[in-house]
């Protein structure tokens, strides 16, 4: 199934000639640990990506995380300059009108709207920024474990004029 969902990624990059891939988190799925099947397929992934000469940028996801205060996480194992693995914070600017910001996976009851408002803080609002995230946001999750407002409010993203969230597993 992975194999299947990342060659549809590289033919649909090929296919519309696009040379950026952002994936917003949640590469593994066990938090405990990893097989190492698993982690022979991030091998597999991040050669792929290189020998198609796609410039990655992913963020670690909740399930990415052994502990989920912490910036370490598996897929960091694989960072590079082409394969870039954000831990925390990363901002890349596209051009001069353009700027994309990265944040990974924090509880959102502790660490993520302080790390949410460093981020919105470094914000050029002349510019269009866009932010790639694996937050909960309040009403987002429909699961039987998710929590009535015990995500994020979105009023905490309203200095992006995009924001781009991994983190929903269902539709």
């Amino acid at each position: 199934l992975q194999e299947s969902i990342w060659g549809q990624l590289f033919d649909l990059a090929e296919e519309r000639n696009i040379k950026k891939v952002f994936h917003l988190g949640d590469m593994v799925h066990a938090r405990k640990a990893q097989p190492l099947e698993v982690l022979e397929h991030l091998v597999w992934v991040k050669r792929c990506l290189l020998d198609r000469g796609l410039d990655f940028t992913g963020i670690c996801g909740n399930h990415d995380k052994v502990s989920l205060e912490s910036f370490f996480a598996y897929p960091s194992l694989y960072d590079s300059n082409e394969f870039k693995i954000v831990d925390k914070t990363y901002s890349l600017s596209i051009n001069d009108n353009l700027s994309v910001w990265f944040m990974s996976y924090f509880p959102e009851t502790t660490t993520a709207p302080k790390i949410l408002k460093e981020v919105s803080e470094m914000v050029d609002t002349n510019k269009i920024n866009i932010l790639c995230s694996h937050q909960g946001v309040n009403g987002g999750l429909s699961h039987d474990n998710a929590t009535i407002n015990k995500e994020l409010p979105t009023e905490a993203f309203k200095v992006f004029n995009l924001t781009l969230l991994g983190h929903y597993h269902n539709a």
